[in-house]
């Protein structure tokens, strides 16, 4: 269930960059990202429920070591010029102190894996801090230039 969880967000993400005022190029970079992860995660889940090696060796094995590992960072820039180039006000301090410890966090797990350790547990959920700051940020009105 995790994974089609994570899944559904992360495509409903993908679809959901081009509601913020970010240059094209940066929304089709952020839907790409989202999408591919969400992509991941679905074939993820269909490889628990169908017992299948070549399935379970893709979705895990090929796709879940390095495209799982680095495309977050994708989904991540994104977010970081969400708030550079899109957010105001009192949810862009929210923003700040949410992608500032995600980054570091990201930071901190790929120096566990280079150093030849991945094990950040419970940190995991860290990951979840720009969502709630993206909620926050898509209940804002539009200001009229």
């Amino acid at each position: 269930m995790i994974h089609f969880f994570l899944a559904a967000g992360t495509l409903l993400l993908a679809f959901a960059v081009f509601d913020f005022k970010l240059p094209k190029w940066m929304n089709w970079i952020g839907c790409a990202g989202a999408l591919a992860l969400g992509t991941i995660f679905l074939l993820q889940a269909v490889a628990l429920l169908i017992p299948n090696e070549s399935l379970n060796y893709v979705a895990y094995e090929m796709l879940g070591q390095w495209p799982e590992g680095w495309l977050p960072d994708v989904v991540i820039l994104w977010f970081v010029g969400m708030l550079v180039f899109d957010s105001q006000g009192k949810s862009r301090i929210f923003g700040i102190v949410a992608l500032s410890i995600v980054v570091c966090f990201e930071l901190y797990s790929h120096i566990l894996r280079f150093g030849g350790t991945s094990d950040t547990g419970s940190l995991k959920l860290l990951m979840l801090l720009p969502f709630v700051w993206l909620l926050f940020e898509s209940t804002k009105k539009p200001q009229l230039k």
